[in-house]
């Protein structure tokens, strides 16, 4: 497969030039930095550390994600309690309630798509490098819809009386607030989404390190959540 990492790209035309040119000034970033393991490790743990520390808004975003996620996993506990004990359920038809949870990640992956279709249209106006906050329309919207969901959730699934379908269609409006995730953990789809991509454009250093600090930092926060559940 063809290489597509900027870094190493931008490394091989540096060394393709120095060849041709015989000229040994021209380096790329990635050559220059430093692969010992001190080096390794001040960019994959101190400097996440260091910009936690630093950066307010990296430091908001990593909470927000962190209690959101909490919220999830407590949310997802609630299934069973909901459809089993209340309604008489067994276990697998309780599983069937999952499936609105996935359309609703589908929808919220379409939300997703269409809220970053002015950004295409910024990059000439901006010299291909519009505001960062633009990323954040998608959480804009689907903030309350996750809010709502819970409530919808808690307030239809408590009572017995009210028929299972209600409770069951509220998985579908949390479900496009997120989406799982190929971490094994879940991500908020349309929120997250939007905040992350917000961050590695802030923090963008050729290695997406505002990503991954979002996402260490959020792991740790996270970590415990199965434990508790």
């Amino acid at each position: 497969m063809p290489e597509t990492y900027s870094p190493i790209l931008l490394a091989k035309k540096a060394k393709n030039i120095r060849e041709t040119t015989g000229d040994i000034k021209f380096y790329a970033p990635h050559e220059k930095a430093d692969c010992s393991l001190r080096g390794i490790l001040r960019r994959t743990i101190l400097r996440p550390v260091e910009m936690m520390l630093t950066e307010p808004i990296l430091s908001l975003i990593v909470i927000y994600l962190s209690i959101i996620c909490g919220m999830l996993y407590s949310l997802l506990e609630t299934f069973p309690i909901i459809w089993q004990d209340i309604r008489g359920f067994k276990s697998h038809e309780t599983s069937m309630i999952f499936l609105g949870l996935g359309f609703g990640a589908v929808l919220g992956g379409f939300l997703q798509l269409y809220f970053a279709r002015p950004m295409k249209n910024l990059m000439p106006k901006w010299n291909g490098h519009p505001p960062c906050e633009m990323n954040l329309y998608g959480a804009m919207f689907a903030g309350p819809f996750f809010v709502g969901g819970i409530l919808w959730l808690g307030w239809t699934g408590a009572y017995a009386l009210i028929p299972w379908w209600v409770p069951a269609l509220s998985t579908v409006m949390l479900g496009m607030s997120y989406a799982a995730s190929a971490l094994a953990a879940s991500m908020i789809y349309c929120w997250s989404c939007s905040s992350t991509f917000h961050t590695t454009d802030v923090y963008w250093t050729g290695d997406t390190m505002g990503l991954h600090t979002c996402n260490v930092f959020l792991s740790f926060f996270f970590f415990y959540m199965p434990i508790i559940g």
